[in-house]
């Protein structure tokens, strides 16, 4: 399996920093005074070498993964799936990924999907909460986690 190419793989080939080829892949470029002619060629290098950018890595950094937990009853539900959809597309077009699970209105199941999302570092939640659940509700809008 070959590597991923990396901010470091791109700047030695273009012969420039890390943080420079950072300003430009993250469209910093211009506020941070690099050439034209220079970002041209980091995105050209970028586009050669297949560089995908390190989403865990940027989370660090930004202490944000862009992305949205939601637990609903149960998927296939028309309702929630028409909800599902709604609010995928509105995150969308916020540039929010989201993730989603089922907790069949059951504490324990909601329990497992949160306790993975959480894991996954979401930033926030929307939740259809199962009866039973209003203590774990009320922990993670204690510890200031955005929650609908």
């Amino acid at each position: 399996m070959k590597p991923k190419t990396s901010l470091k793989d791109i700047a030695k080939i273009v012969g420039v920093s890390i943080p420079l080829v950072s300003y430009v892949l993250s469209n910093k470029g211009k506020e941070n005074r690099v050439s034209e002619k220079t970002a041209k060629r980091i995105r050209e290098v970028a586009k050669e070498l297949n560089y995908h950018p390190n989403w865990n890595a940027r989370s660090l950094k930004t202490n944000k993964t862009r992305s949205i937990g939601v637990i609903v009853a149960d998927i296939s539900n028309p309702f929630f799936s028409n909800l599902a959809r709604t609010i995928e597309d509105e995150a969308f077009s916020q540039d929010y990924t989201v993730i989603f699970g089922s907790s069949d209105e059951k504490v324990e199941k909601f329990n497992k999907v949160l306790d993975f999302l959480k894991m996954r570092q979401v930033d926030g939640f929307i939740i259809a909460a199962p009866e039973g659940s209003r203590e774990i509700i009320a922990d993670l809008a204690k510890a200031g986690i955005p929650l609908y």
